[in-house]
C-alpha cells in the first residue's frame, strides 16, 4: 500500500529497484529506489541508506510520479 496526499493506492506491481549513489562530493547519502505500479499511477519512491547517518528526510518519500 502506497499513502500519498491522503490517498491510499495499492501496489499493483514492482517495476525496478535500484541503488542511486548520492552526490559524495555534496556529502548525499546513497539511497535505495522503487519504480511501483499502482493502478493507473507510476511512482518512484526513495529511501536513504539506513547506514548513513539520519538525514532530515527519513523512511520512504515520494520522488517522481506518473499518471
Amino acid at each position: 500500500m502506497l499513502h500519498w496526499r491522503n490517498r491510499v493506492y495499492r501496489v499493483t506491481r514492482e517495476h525496478d529497484a535500484f541503488r542511486a549513489g548520492g552526490r559524495w562530493w555534496l556529502g548525499e547519502p546513497s539511497r535505495d529506489c522503487w519504480v511501483l505500479e499502482c493502478g493507473t499511477l507510476v511512482v518512484e519512491v526513495h529511501r536513504f541508506d539506513e547506514t548513513d547517518p539520519p538525514q532530515e528526510i527519513s523512511g520512504l518519500w515520494v520522488a517522481r510520479v506518473q499518471d
